[in-house]
């Protein structure tokens, strides 16, 4: 099972330079095709070392002419960074393909293309050994690439904090998986709260909840802080942005209509629409990874507990039934479970269930309050284990 993160999601870091090879194999499109083919052709015809061999390219990491040394670092970097670039995206597109019936109707009937990484794993496989070759230059200049490409490959994390000046402000940032190279990415007058980041599928933007507007409204920016932009108008509360799995949607809670319900939007704001229309408080929306189903918390029954319903706001479901708190819930990426918080058994936790809210299992049993599971993304696990120097 995928270990759980108490965080709001993770992006895979920067988009390679060059596109040199599909990795979606059997699923290019033909301007996909015809754009590979011509960049291979340049390739060749240019001299440049990306169409190469790899060992060969490898071999020339310890040669005697430093500039040639230099040139194959930089070209294995550059194949490097093409591999992990077209895998994620091929992972993007065959996340984004449904079966029939899916939401929006996209490439129904279609079977799901997979993506193949045995390009990249050859790759990663072949630096690897070479960290461990006879020749120190070798090792040295193959260790270099590989530690940058890992760091490629692995995620950043958003989240709120209110460390520049406590209580006062709280502001969006954005740090490598080590805690290092934290980055401020909002800054607002003081009482200004910007909370709940939530990153986009495709990792280029960051949804979030901000109070600069005297009241919480959703907005959404680029992955590096650009293009701030309101999304909510209201002069209630718009908060707990969440992006649907093909990136076209944005559901959240709203007390628009006088308490707070889930609702739905186009990424850039228009077509806000009511999912739920109940007396209690309806909060907290999380997609299931196939785009069919929300699930959110609700007190419609007298106390919190989680359900589920289709995205249409249909069919809705409740799933934990306790006379105590059912809180936060988040789906792991294949669909399969549903973490949640609870408080069921007197001391706060995190608890796991399947999705149809059979077989509920607490995971932690320490004396502290454990609150919000988030599943960590597996958008480059493969490639992250790959590349981590641990093989």
């Amino acid at each position: 099972m995928k270990p759980l993160m108490v965080v709001s999601s993770c992006l895979p870091v920067r988009q390679a330079g060059l596109l040199v090879i599909s990795i979606l194999a059997g699923c290019q499109t033909e301007e996909l095709k015809n754009q590979r083919t011509q960049e291979l052709k340049t390739s060749a015809e240019g001299g440049s070392a990306s169409g190469g061999n790899i060992q060969q390219l490898i071999s020339l990491l310890g040669s005697d002419d430093w500039p040639t040394r230099e040139k194959a670092q930089e070209e294995l970097t550059k194949l490097g960074e093409t591999f992990i670039e077209d895998y994620r995206k091929a992972k993007l597109v065959a996340g984004r393909q449904r079966p029939s019936g899916s939401l929006n109707g996209i490439n129904e009937g279609k079977p799901r293309c997979l993506p193949d990484y045995s390009l990249l794993k050859a790759f990663a496989n072949a630096l690897q050994k070479a960290t461990k070759d006879k020749d120190p230059e070798i090792r040295l200049r193959a260790n270099t690439i590989r530690q940058h490409l890992y760091t490629l490959s692995s995620p950043k994390i958003a989240f709120q904090s209110d460390q520049d000046n406590k209580w006062v402000i709280w502001n969006i940032y954005v740090m490598d998986t080590d805690g290092k190279n934290q980055t401020r990415l909002t800054k607002n007058q003081a009482y200004v709260h910007n909370e709940s980041p939530a990153w986009s599928p495709d990792g280029t933007k960051i949804a979030f909840v901000s109070s600069r507007d005297r009241n919480s409204e959703i907005y959404v920016m680029d992955a590096d802080s650009k293009n701030q932009t309101r999304l909510t108008k209201n002069q209630t509360m718009d908060e707990s942005p969440v992006w649907s799995p093909d990136g076209t949607k944005i559901a959240f809670h709203s007390n628009r209509g006088g308490n707070y319900e889930i609702y739905v939007m186009d990424t850039d704001g228009k077509n806000q629409k009511r999912l739920t229309e109940n007396k209690a408080r309806d909060e907290n929306p999380t997609w299931s990874p196939d785009g069919k189903r929300i699930a959110f918390q609700s007190e419609q029954d007298g106390n919190w507990e989680i359900y589920v319903m289709d995205t249409d706001g249909k069919n809705q479901k409740r799933l934990t039934e306790n006379k105590t708190y059912d809180e936060t819930p988040d789906w792991s990426p294949d669909g399969t479970k549903i973490a949640f918080y609870s408080t069921r058994d007197g001391r706060p936790g995190i608890y796991v269930m399947d999705a149809d809210g059979k077989n509920q299992t607490k995971l932690t049993q320490d004396q502290a309050i454990d609150y919000s599971p988030a599943w960590g993304p597996w958008l480059l696990k493969e490639i992250s284990e790959l590349l981590s120097g641990e093989g």
